[in-house]
């Protein structure tokens, strides 16, 4: 403690009203009212309905015994032994309102989700009847499935005296200290689940006029510290440090009354735009009540990314649940950046949790007060429904999974600016700098590839619940933590191809799959469809068709079958497979090799004499030339890979003067070390290129070629052969810009000074110092300006230069040690 520091004269924080305000107004927002709430009503009597002291000191009075402030004894004392019906005449005199101030009709007019209360008194009813507002007022006892989807409901935990009788003394009206939960009532009540759920899922939790000692709610609060930050306490202006020290370990504190905190609240309504109809949009809801989650629950998402909206939402705040989903941990930047008028791209590779991270975006947006919606109809006249909801409503965010799907948006996006919106679009890696070329307006740029530690700890529990895994289950969790970042580099895709790839696994899922592939025209679908989803085009039942020249998707027998829908989803004549990396996985275990070999080749064709190339044709037919598309679904199939791009120059017959196909063929050559065929066709390579028009640009040709001279120097057992053809990789290498490929190859630097740089001459040595010195220059100006590590732009660009950056320096200055 600091000498002098007089802990009660701190400062209250700075409160933001602006997003409490958004809060309210989503809706999502939960009003809990105390004893306090009632200041500055009337009883039908003209009087205040009685705090708890002065209850109990007039509940002494009627009974005539000497007088007591202590309420519990006092009720305890009139129940026993006075006459019911004179105790409940005393409490409907005292909290049967007939006033209250504007202030409470303005607070109750709020647009709040759900109102909860301890007082008896009808002080919320009353004022919300004065603004036009009927509410449902009612007790523990009530069934809550019967109210959970009626608007305008008001839950009095300790009872209320209108419509009470004597009965009601004993049992629903709870005669203690109205800021006072009792555990015999409330909290082994039906409600108390569904209380707890509102706190979880509700956009802001605000206090009137309540206090927090030795209550019920306080263990809910203090269990978890996600509702800090949406918690706002409302107090007397002035009130000193005592009164809010028990409060200010649970939220925001705000001493301002309940008369200036309508005043701040004065005008806000109900963000409507949800209620316009729109065809391409769905506006984003929290249910109101969620499922338990099963352990078959869990393993539909993992395997097959089946879920329930209220299974996934519960998984989102519940940490008292079976493991199903991996909660993110930059969803919190995502928020922070959208409420600074931020623009999203979110961005990974394939199958490393886009539509999850997205979904999760969205429930945590909504709880926040934004009006959230997912475009998802790209069929749709999705531009008229983006200016209509932007016309009638405020605090907008719009969500698009795959961009490239909606080409007019993006064209859409150039020309038009609306303030109400941001966005937030996703897509691969691989697309983002293209994005970039054509859209105009800024977005900061999330990847989300690599689970951090306690990501990668939540998914360890995933898969170690449901023992789906054996011998991943069985290591220890270090070594299990160690094999997701080493052999699985911290990604999803990999760490789910694992284990869709584990023997148990591979059963469940043939089985499916076995029963469609009887029929040959079913098997041949489920190819196209899978392929899509490699590809990131949307596959759509026409598109289906096109590729395969068939049209069995629309055969009802095919879309009814169990085993079809247990891994696709069709809906507005689009069939998508319910994780892109399931289908991944059909595409590499449950068609043979031969079989891809065949389909990928027929495919190529049709597509190269499809005259009507629409850009989803266009994209397929571009994504089977490249190499590292390729190998994805023929993974370490040298054979067959070979095969392929032998036989694509006969399909294809234009590709013979194509560079790009000539470097595609040698990469697929020089993955197995074929260094002299690799050599051949990047000769070819070279040699095409001269013979176009216009400038051919040789980037790609020059990073393979300077790979190639990599790969060659480490396998060389002549040290100046090897440091030849290191220096021809160094000089291509070079002169390339500072992006990721280029970085990608300078990796190989490490290998070469492990294994070949002791054995160089010192004047090679000294050279190959300052080749290293060289590009450490480079990608220090590469990394310069770019020292955000959450938007850096370019994810995969800056982890090889920052990885390359690190390699460098680690060899120069073991070079340097060594010379010393």
């Amino acid at each position: 403690m600091l000498k002098n520091f007089d802990i009660t004269q701190t400062k209250n924080e700075e409160i933001d009203f602006d997003s409490l305000r958004l809060r309210i107004s989503s809706g999502n927002a939960i009003l809990f009212t105390g004893a306090g709430f009632s200041f500055g009503t009337k009883n039908i009597e003209g009087a205040s309905p009685p705090m708890s002291k002065d209850l109990a000191r007039k509940l002494t009075s009627l009974i005539g015994i000497d007088e007591s402030e202590d309420l519990m004894y006092a009720s305890e004392i009139a129940l026993e032994y006075f006459e019911h019906a004179k105790i409940l005449e005393l409490l409907k005199d005292n909290y049967t309102l007939k006033e209250v101030s504007k202030y409470h009709e303005t607070i109750c007019n709020l647009p709040w989700k759900r109102f909860y209360t301890t007082n008896y008194d009808n002080s919320i009813e009353l004022a919300s009847l004065k603004k036009n507002k009927r509410i449902e007022s009612i007790d523990v006892t009530k069934e809550p499935s019967e109210y959970l989807k009626i608007p305008n409901v008001c839950l009095h935990l300790n009872g209320r005296v209108e419509g009470a009788t004597e009965v009601d003394l004993l049992s629903r009206i709870k005669l203690s200290d109205s800021s006072y939960l009792s555990s015999d009532s409330f909290v082994s009540s039906k409600w108390y689940y569904h209380f707890k759920r509102d706190l979880e899922t509700s956009s802001a939790i605000v206090f009137i006029g309540y206090s927090m000692y030795d209550i019920d709610i306080k263990k809910i609060l203090f269990s978890n510290p996600n509702f800090i930050e949406k918690t706002y306490f409302i107090v007397k202006e002035g009130a000193d440090f005592k009164e809010t020290f028990a409060l200010r370990k649970f939220g925001h504190i705000v001493p301002i009354g309940g008369e200036k905190f309508a005043e701040l609240m004065e005008g806000v309504s109900l963000n409507t735009s949800s209620d316009t109809y729109t065809e391409s949009l769905t506006h984003y809801e929290i249910v109101d009540s969620f499922s338990e989650v099963r352990d078959t629950d869990s393993e539909n998402f993992l395997l097959y990314g089946n879920y329930e909206t209220d299974v996934i939402q519960s998984s989102f705040v519940n940490e008292d649940i079976i493991p199903f989903s991996i909660r993110r941990n930059n969803i919190s930047d995502c928020i922070e950046f959208i409420k600074s008028n931020k623009n999203l791209f979110i961005h990974s590779d394939l199958g490393n949790g886009k539509s999850v991270f997205l979904e999760e975006l969205a429930f945590n947006l909504t709880l926040g007060g934004f009006q959230t919606y997912f475009l998802n109809n790209n069929e749709a006249n999705y531009l008229n429904d983006i200016d209509k909801i932007s016309n009638v409503g405020s605090d907008l965010v719009i969500i698009v999974d795959g961009i490239y799907n909606y080409p007019e948006l993006i064209e859409y996006l150039n020309n038009t600016h609306h303030r109400k919106v941001r966005w937030i679009v996703s897509d691969r890696t691989n697309l983002l700098l293209k994005f970039q070329e054509i859209c105009n307006i800024d977005f900061l740029e999330i990847n989300i590839d690599l689970l951090s530690d306690s990501e990668i700890i939540e998914a360890i529990n995933i898969i170690d619940n449901l023992a789906a895994w054996n011998e991943f289950s069985i290591k220890s969790l270090s070594n299990k933590k160690r094999e997701i970042k080493n052999r699985y580099n911290s990604q999803i895709s990999l760490l789910l191809l694992g284990l869709l790839n584990s023997p148990n696994i591979k059963k469940k899922i043939t089985t499916q799959t076995d029963a469609l592939y009887l029929d040959e025209a079913f098997k041949k679908t489920v190819f196209s469809i899978c392929l899509c989803e490699i590809v990131n085009v949307v596959p759509t039942t026409s598109l289906i068709s096109e590729i395969i020249a068939d049209n069995e998707i629309l055969n009802s027998r095919l879309r009814k079958s169990n085993e079809f829908n247990s891994i696709f989803t069709y809906a507005k004549n689009t069939v998508k497979c319910k994780s892109s990396i399931l289908a991944l996985s059909l595409l590499n275990t449950t068609f043979s090799d031969s079989y891809v070999l065949e389909m990928l080749l027929d495919i190529v064709e049709r597509l190269d004499k499809h005259r009507d190339n629409t850009p989803e044709l266009h994209e397929v037919k571009k994504s089977l030339l490249r190499f590292h598309f390729v190998e994805k679904i023929l993974p370490q199939k040298k054979k067959y890979l070979n095969r392929y791009y032998e036989q694509l120059k006969i399909k294809c017959k234009w590709l013979l003067s194509s560079p790009h196909y000539w470097v595609q063929y040698a990469m697929c050559r020089l993955a197995y070390n074929d260094f002299q065929k690799a050599q051949d066709y990047l000769t070819t390579a070279y040699e095409q290129a001269k013979t176009k028009k216009v400038d051919f640009h040789t980037d790609d040709i020059d990073t393979q070629q300077a790979r190639l001279f990599l790969n060659q120097s480490l396998n060389s057992h002549d040290p100046s052969e090897s440091y030849k053809l290191f220096n021809y990789a160094n000089v291509l290498l070079s002169k390339l810009p500072n992006d990721g490929k280029k970085f990608r190859q300078v990796l190989i630097y490490r290998k070469i000074f492990s294994e070949q740089y002791l054995n160089y001459t010192p004047k090679n040595k000294t050279s190959f110092e300052h080749s290293c010195k060289a590009l450490l220059d480079d990608a220090n100006k590469a990394l310069t300006g770019n020292t955000d590590n959450i938007t850096a732009n370019n994810f995969k660009t800056m982890r090889f230069i920052n990885e390359s950056e690190e390699m460098l320096t680690e060899i120069l200055i073991n070079i340097k040690s060594n010379r010393s």
